[in-house]
């Protein structure tokens, strides 16, 4: 199970690293980005932090939504309230720039290495 993990890693990550060569547009770069995030299992070698996820679940949702129109979640609602003011806090941010933080972010990382 851990060489067809490895395979399938290594396929997203080149996937990545080849949509963030020069000549991919913003949009493809975020959608091989978030593939490879989506793609991780749940008990694989790279674990992000709580706060990698807040700050991808904000630009992630930036990028795909806009800015934050929701109303707060309640108080009790812990984890909610967390999502809420990650995706929040970025204000207007643009779509693309959210893109491009998300991106960036992954690259940071030593995801697929």
């Amino acid at each position: 199970m851990k060489n067809e993990y490895d395979s399938n890693a290594n396929l997203r990550y080149g996937a990545f690293r080849r949509s963030t060569m020069a000549g991919s547009s913003p949009q493809q770069q975020f959608d091989a980005a978030v593939q490879l995030i989506r793609g991780l299992p749940k008990d694989g070698p790279f674990q992000p932090s709580n706060d990698m996820k807040l700050r991808l679940y904000g630009f992630f949702k930036q990028a795909t939504e806009g800015p934050c129109t929701q109303p707060a979640p309640s108080f009790w609602d812990v984890v909610g309230k967390a999502k809420w003011a990650a995706w929040k806090n970025l204000g207007d941010l643009p779509s693309e720039q959210a893109m491009t933080s998300y991106v960036d972010e992954i690259k940071q990382t030593s995801v697929g290495v």
